[in-house]
């Protein structure tokens, strides 16, 4: 059971990884305390619940620079939508997303 509610976390971080996610609200959402659901998902997924949401977010980014949407993304949808992309993101990792962005743009 508690592998199908790990599974489950994870999906929903995948698909909503635009969204801010805090391990206090991740872990009520699937009836466990904070630190034992930091526990149970650090044993099976083997990182911490923020970590895997980093690492979503950057593998999301990447895609989508390697694809060319990223730009065409931001273009298409409001200021404040696009702005959400970055949410959750230090300022330092922003500056490095906006780079890797500015950087395949000259590529071509």
């Amino acid at each position: 059971m508690v592998h199908e509610i790990v599974h489950a976390v994870r999906e929903r971080l995948e698909a909503e990884f635009d969204r801010t996610h805090t391990v206090s609200q991740l872990a009520h959402s699937v009836g466990m305390s904070m630190f034992h659901f930091t526990r149970v998902f650090g044993e099976l997924v083997g990182q911490t619940p923020h970590r895997y949401l980093d690492e979503v977010r950057l593998r999301a980014a990447h895609a989508m620079l390697h694809a060319g949407m990223f730009l065409m993304f931001e273009q298409s949808m409001p200021k404040p939508k696009a702005a959400e992309l970055f949410n959750g993101y230090t300022k330092a990792q922003q500056a490095n997303i906006e780079l890797l962005r500015k950087s395949a743009l000259m590529k071509k």
